[in-house]
């Protein structure tokens, strides 16, 4: 018999851009609250929460790369 799903931590690495070249838009924003969420739990100053740092600063450049731009920009 098969023991208990174990949940996937999400910050066991930090996410690249590489990482996040099939991801959609939608999914990058998903990615980017569920990382803010956690980091919410995690403890200042942690390992973990500067991977979770590290995370979102590629994710945000992801998102500024995919997002339309306006006029002059």
């Amino acid at each position: 018999m098969a023991g208990p799903k174990r949940k996937e931590n999400t910050m066991s690495r930090i996410y690249t851009l590489q990482d996040l070249q099939a991801r959609s838009l939608s999914e990058l924003h998903f990615l980017r609250g569920a990382l803010q969420r956690q980091l919410a739990m995690t403890a200042s100053h942690s390992v973990e929460a500067g991977y979770i740092f590290a995370s979102l600063r590629v994710i945000d450049f992801a998102i500024r790369q995919r997002a339309p731009r306006g006029p002059g920009r």
